[in-house]
């Protein structure tokens, strides 16, 4: 067994344990991986991080890390002393470099999935790193709350203080699984659900090594909220925030779980918000207020779209759009179909206007032309272009529509 961790890498100090599930949803997690990794070795957790920090030139204490930036030490002395280079995909540092994205170090959060662990039990077990994100409550596979080990045991001494940490095993008992925990397993929220499953798609993303523009991701957040709000002031007034840490997003690393709440409230996807796209994975949940009454006024805008298209004589799109006090691309939102309609029927209106006025228009000039003939001839004169032009004031330039009437009518055709 010891021949198959050890790898290609044969001056590595520490086998060259794999991570489990690399750039899946269940990508395995820093101190699932460490926990592992000191039970191959036959050492306890403690020993191990000891050993780490010391190829990382560290104290020991200084190893129980919090931020990217400090973790990134801990993740590049385990890659030293295993011989590996993708243990930094199991703490999203090249993602959580530009976002802000709190994970529990090397100490893990301490909470699993139940039915999780019963499917994957010991050797096999090993920690997702979305339970270690701190907003993520539920399981996104099974619909289950998270619950942390609360062993029941009777046992005065604990059975297993010989043994490391092991996935998959209480500490206290070392029972198998976490049998020995009776918390009561609950389904969960569907506000629980829609965090942890889009966390899941992003850790399967950044976990993969798929890399994210923190700007491009700011701006399609604020387009977002103008979208969605209205105004930037008012997103802030509902997520209950200063509007200048919304503005200022673009200065420091964005908060994931603040993107996250966005995502929530308005449907979006998280991926293609971060990717600068705006696509919406489902409809907006009915504890979120501003969205029920969205959809009311969708509805509503809809309605009016289709009435206005079954009328003779209809504004334009901007008209109603000014009218209604929303914008043209929500209209063509809303209802592309009625909008292509309307314009068509304004369209066709506008130009049987234009036929009527040009041709109202060619009339006064046939009658003026031919009164003034007539008055020139009573007179005894000769009715020419110049008489023309100074009566009437118009220049019959050549080409055009007067200077064709002018001569009909000097010919006595008109």
């Amino acid at each position: 067994m010891r021949e198959q961790i050890l790898g290609s890498d044969r001056n590595a100090m520490l086998y060259a344990l794999p991570p489990k599930a690399v750039g899946s949803s269940d990508c395995e997690s820093v101190s699932s991986y460490m926990q592992r990794l000191a039970f191959e070795h036959r050492v306890s957790y403690s020993r191990l991080k000891v050993f780490v920090s010391a190829v990382n030139g560290e104290e020991p204490k200084q190893l129980a890390v919090r931020g990217a930036s400090a973790f990134s030490s801990t993740i590049a002395a385990l890659e030293v002393a295993t011989g590996r280079e993708d243990l930094h995909k199991c703490a999203l540092l090249p993602f959580r470099d530009a976002f802000l994205l709190p994970i529990a170090g090397t100490k893990g959060a301490g909470r699993y999935c139940p039915a999780c662990v019963a499917e994957t039990p010991f050797p096999d077990a090993w920690g997702r790193l979305l339970w270690d994100i701190r907003f993520v409550n539920a399981c996104p596979f099974h619909k289950l709350n998270l619950v942390s080990p609360d062993c029941i045991s009777s046992l005065a001494e604990p059975r297993c203080t010989w043994g490391p940490r092991i996935p998959g095993i209480c500490t206290r008992c070392g029972s198998v699984s976490y049998t020995c925990c009776r918390q009561r397993v609950t389904s969960a929220t569907e506000r629980d659900l829609i965090f942890a499953q889009q966390m899941a798609d992003l850790v399967a993303a950044a976990s993969s090594g798929k890399k994210f523009d923190q700007f491009v991701a700011v701006d399609a957040a604020l387009s977002l909220l103008k979208d969605e709000f209205g105004s930037v002031l008012e997103a802030s007034r509902y997520f209950r925030i200063d509007v200048n840490q919304l503005y200022q997003l673009g200065r420091s690393r964005p908060s994931v779980e603040l993107l996250m709440a966005m995502c929530a409230v308005t449907g979006a996807k998280l991926l293609s918000l971060l990717e600068g796209k705006i696509e919406y994975l489902y409809p907006p949940s009915d504890f979120v207020p501003r969205a029920s009454r969205k959809a009311a006024r969708n509805a509503e805008l809809a309605s009016m779209l289709q009435r206005a298209a079954g009328e003779k004589c209809v504004a334009s799109i901007n008209t109603l759009a000014r009218s209604l006090r929303v914008g043209r691309r929500r209209l063509d939102a809303i209802s592309p179909d009625q909008t292509a309609e309307i314009d068509k029927q304004v369209n066709a209106t506008r130009l049987q206007e234009r036929a009527i006025e040009r041709r109202l228009r060619r009339q006064r000039l046939v009658q003026r032309l031919r009164g003034i003939k007539e008055e020139v001839e009573a007179a005894g004169g000769r009715f020419t272009e110049r008489i023309a032009r100074d009566r009437t004031g118009i220049v019959f330039w050549t080409g055009t529509e007067n200077r064709r009437i002018l001569k009909l009518v000097l010919r006595g055709k008109l």
